[in-house]
Formats: structure tokens, C-alpha cells, sequence
């Protein structure tokens, strides 16, 4: 039997070939792959197999700083698995998090009317004694369910009065807050922290390809544009990445540190599992799952979690 962490490997080395494959080919055909593509080869090969978990240290103390005003917009269809990450994932998560345990939780869900009361006991009771709202509505299907799940928000006005949103799935877990508290509270420029779906391929619009919108965080005051964001119909990634091009354009976006898709063919952020946002979810079963109520995420910064296990 094949564990978890051998699938991930195995399906990281099928890419990495495919990809050095589609290199040598794309060099003029004689079989010799640039220096530069070797380098970004060599990269990819580190970062996807021998990273190890680490804390990411910074040069600048964030612990007596105020942080800004914060809301964490979960948004989630409530399927069985997002439930098991409310009950055995977020309250680790939260214990780990500073940004997530100073910030004001706002959640939009779309359950089945005949799981609605469980659904909002399982958030009361993971969110207890935290400034809690939530808002029900009827599911709407895959990408025009995230696309409302945003512009619901826009429109209402719930964002209003935020520095910052952080935008999550709730099998999208942050593991290590550190980064993002840096940057946050001493990267003043810092407008937009993003994953890209798609970083072995060619740049639209600056350096970024199309950008992940089950995690995002958004510093409200540098849009443009006031209207709403995601008020079309289509693909959540591209109406989003489309919006943030002011952004990007000036240099205002920071991408989430050794967190990448394990497929290129899928928008997730689960090809590095100690990375500091993970997103446990793939079709394939390379991907950790909770058993047992035993959260398969890495907290770096809990030092109670190796002796909850």
C-alpha cells in the first residue's frame, strides 16, 4: 500500500518529467535545455521533494505591533470534509495563529437544508468566543458559487471597515502565520498576498499567471475600482486575477513563500504540505485526509501539537 507522502512524490516526479520533457523540445529540438530552464528545473525539483518544514523567521519583530483590522471571510458549500476541518483543523489553526485568533471570522455558506442547524452548531462551537457572523444561502454550483460567495460580500458592505480580508476554503489551513503578519505589518507596499495557480507557465501580467482565489488577502484600500468585486459570471480565478492587474502593475502583490499547486492542471494549494497555506484537497488521494478526528496539517508554530498527537 502506497502511503500518502509516496503518492506525492511520485506525482511530483511525473510533472517534473513531463515539464523537462516539454523544455528540451521547446529548445530550437536539439535536445539541450537553457541554462535558465535548468535553473527553474533544478527549483522546482528542490522545492517540490526536499523542503523541509521550517519557521519562517523574519527580521523584524511583529509580536508588539497592533495589526490592522482583519476579517477572515470563510466561504464553503459545507460538504462532510469542510465540517471535519471546522471541527479537528481550525481549532489547532487558531491556537497557532495570531492572525487568526485576532481577527473577526465571517463565514457564507451554502449547506443542505437538512444540515443547516448542524452546520451552524459545528461554527459556534469552532468559533467560540470569537466575533462570529454568518450568512446562508442557497448553493449556487462551482465557480458562480465562488463568484457570489465574493460579490455577496461586496455588495453588502461586509468588508467595509477592514484593512485587510483573507479569503478561505475551510480545507485551506494557514500552518505557519509568520510570513504574513510580516508582511502585513512592515511591507507597507504590500497590497496583495496571492498563490498562483499556474507558476510553470508563462506570465500575463507581470510576473503572475492567475491567481488562486480559494486563499487570498486584500488590502481593501488599494483597489481602484470601489465596484464589487467578482460581479460577472466565469471562471473565480480569472475574473479575480483580471481585477488585481492595478495591483500587480505596480508591484503591490507578494506571493505566499513555498506554497504551490502539486498538479499544474488544478488551482490548489497542495504541492508543499509544511508550506505556510495548504490546501488539503486533490482527486487523487495524494493529499492527507482527517481520520480519527487527526488533523493532517503541520502547525510550526504550536508547540502544544506535538504533544496533542
Amino acid at each position: 500500500m502506497i502511503n500518502v507522502k509516496t503518492r506525492q512524490i511520485l506525482a511530483v516526479c511525473l510533472v517534473l518529467c513531463i515539464q523537462y520533457y516539454q523544455l528540451s523540445r521547446n529548445n530550437n529540438g536539439n535536445g539541450n535545455v537553457k541554462y535558465q530552464e535548468d535553473a527553474k528545473l533544478t527549483k522546482l525539483i528542490h522545492e517540490s521533494l526536499y523542503k523541509k518544514a521550517k519557521k519562517y523567521n523574519t527580521n523584524n519583530n511583529t509580536s508588539n505591533k497592533k495589526l490592522p483590522k482583519v476579517l477572515i471571510y470563510i466561504t464553503t458549500h459545507m460538504p462532510q470534509k469542510h465540517k471535519e476541518h471546522f471541527q479537528y483543523c481550525w481549532p489547532l489553526a487558531l491556537k497557532n495563529s495570531k492572525l487568526l485568533n485576532s481577527s473577526d471570522i465571517k463565514i457564507f455558506m451554502t449547506p443542505k437544508i437538512k444540515e443547516v442547524n448542524e452546520c451552524i452548531n459545528i461554527i459556534n462551537t469552532t468559533f467560540n468566543g470569537m466575533n462570529l457572523t454568518y450568512h446562508i444561502q442557497h448553493n449556487r454550483a462551482y465557480h458562480r458559487g465562488a463568484v457570489v460567495a465574493i460579490s455577496e460580500a461586496a455588495y453588502n458592505g461586509w468588508f467595509d471597515g477592514y484593512d485587510w480580508v483573507f479569503r478561505l476554503n475551510p480545507d485551506v489551513i494557514i500552518q505557519d502565520d509568520t510570513w504574513i503578519l510580516d508582511t502585513i505589518l512592515n511591507d507597507i507596499e504590500a497590497s496583495l498576498l496571492y498563490i498562483d495557480c499556474h507558476p510553470h507557465l508563462p506570465p500575463r501580467f507581470g510576473n503572475v499567471r492567475k491567481i488562486h482565489t480559494d486563499f487570498f488577502g486584500l488590502k481593501l484600500s488599494s483597489l481602484q475600482d470601489k465596484s464589487p468585486l467578482l460581479t460577472s459570471r466565469g471562471d473565480a480565478e480569472e475574473l479575480f486575477t483580471a481585477q488585481m492587474i492595478p495591483i500587480i502593475e505596480k508591484g503591490q502583490h507578494r506571493h505566499i513563500p513555498d506554497t504551490f499547486p502539486l498538479m499544474p492542471v488544478f488551482c490548489r494549494a497542495n504541492g508543499n504540505p509544511d508550506g505556510p497555506v495548504f490546501h488539503f484537497q486533490d482527486e487523487h488521494g495524494w493529499v492527507g485526509d482527517i481520520k480519527n478526528g487527526i488533523c493532517p496539517a503541520s502547525f510550526n508554530n504550536l508547540d502544544e501539537y506535538d504533544n496533542w498527537l
